[in-house]
């Protein structure tokens, strides 16, 4: 009963934001092992409150690299270059060793080569006028994938701005997919 009072108080404030939320469709148990008791009836980790301010798990995909990484904690007011500062170089000429991905042989994935997008249309959103409760068993019948599309989201744009776009549906967990525009990857297959 206690959790869902937790979900229905997460619902209310999500919609008062203009966020709308779906259900999950990623298997992120191996990220989530840690939270356990902070996760919704539906399976995704609850947003916490730190200082007044929401703060989000956030699941990055590196689809050229099939890497990802997981934020246990991300504030809306964050912007997605304030965690990427921390993850990656400027650029190839100011390259610090400890900040290169072991997965990023060619040093591509540097802050002026780096693009973040949303999908589009990955999941509809739960009925936000209604208790998540009834909803968290929701699939649709069928998806149509002709329809997707990928979203650019601005480095500097806080993960506020991204979660309320009226395009974007919050799969259970805010996911964003990472790619450097430099490679052949990014001009042949992510961006044709």
């Amino acid at each position: 009963a206690q959790e869902l009072k937790l979900d229905e108080d997460l619902r209310k404030v999500c919609n008062a934001l203009s966020i709308k939320v779906g259900p999950l469709v990623s298997d992120i148990q191996m990220y989530i092992q840690k939270t356990v008791g902070n996760r919704t009836a539906g399976g995704f980790p609850r947003p916490g409150m730190e200082n007044g301010s929401m703060q989000w798990a956030v699941l990055f995909m590196f689809p050229e690299k099939m890497q990802t990484d997981f934020i246990q904690a991300m504030d809306l007011s964050h912007s997605f270059l304030d965690h990427f500062q921390m993850m990656f170089p400027r650029s190839r000429a100011e390259c610090p060793s400890e900040l290169v991905a072991p997965w990023d042989e060619d040093f591509d994935y540097t802050l002026d080569a780096l693009e973040v997008y949303f999908e589009e249309r990955e999941v509809e959103s739960f009925d936000m006028s209604k208790m998540w409760a009834s909803q968290y068993g929701k699939r649709p019948d069928k998806v149509d994938y002709s329809k997707r599309m990928r979203v650019k989201v601005a480095l500097d744009k806080p993960l506020y701005e991204a979660l309320r776009d009226p395009s974007y549906v919050v799969p259970g967990v805010p996911t964003f997919y990472v790619v450097s525009n430099r490679t052949k990857y990014y001009k042949e297959t992510f961006c044709p």
